[in-house]
């Protein structure tokens, strides 16, 4: 697929196998620059394999140079290697998966739950509770600004770079 930047990901497929059902793999790679005003039209390409190997998405994009936006699977790391042939790809993390455990650190409802349930508390870290805050207000600020601009679906839409 030719693209400047890709968003890949994986997720489980249950495959049917001689008396039980086995968990194969369905890799999705997905092209849209429209946000960055570019012309080409929407893709998605769709690989299977039975198992989660780096091989996999290495081989998928073995003729790929550009931008990759994807979770911090282990299986991508050779495809970002300094001299890496036809071209450098350049891992774009995912903002989801990053922030991710900071949540779970800084999760106040969960321990709740789990107290009420009589279940033992979770230890909650103050500075993920503070970074949590600040995610949280960095996504009301960006979705306001967003509302703000309208939604004429050119490149004046895409969000305003992350800092600090």
């Amino acid at each position: 697929m030719r693209a400047e930047r890709l968003h890949a990901d994986d997720t489980t497929v249950p495959v049917l196998a001689k008396g039980k059902t086995d968990t194969g793999r369905c890799w999705i790679y997905v092209r849209d620059d429209r946000p960055f005003g570019g012309t080409d039209p929407p893709a998605a390409m769709f690989y299977y394999s039975r198992d989660r190997k780096g091989e996999h998405p290495q081989g998928h994009l073995a003729g790929y140079a550009g931008i990759l936006q994807a979770d911090a699977y282990d299986g991508y790391n050779q495809l970002y290697l300094a001299g890496r042939q036809p071209g450098l790809i350049w891992e774009a993390a995912c903002w989801s998966h990053g922030r991710r455990p900071f949540f779970v650190m800084a999760d106040i409802e969960e321990n709740a739950r789990r107290k009420a349930t009589g279940k033992k508390e979770i230890p909650l870290s103050p500075i993920a509770i503070e970074v949590v805050r600040r995610i949280t207000v960095r996504d009301r600020a960006l979705h306001q600004w967003q509302e703000c601009r309208g939604a004429s679906g050119g490149a004046a839409d895409a969000a305003p770079p992350l800092r600090g």
